[in-house]
């Protein structure tokens, strides 16, 4: 399956920036960047899969 794009680049928009996560999930943000974005990838984008 494809993820859409334009979903794809809006997560790691808000990924690298911070704008979907609480205070508390941003501290973690950074140590766990690569497992966190495959995680919020399925998660956000499943309905948008191609």
């Amino acid at each position: 399956t494809k993820l859409n794009p334009v979903c794809v680049r809006k997560l790691s928009y808000g990924l690298k920036f911070g704008k979907y996560f609480t205070a508390r999930e941003q501290i973690n943000l950074e140590a766990n960047f690569v497992r966190m974005s495959l995680d919020m990838l399925r998660y956000f984008c499943y309905e948008w899969e191609l």
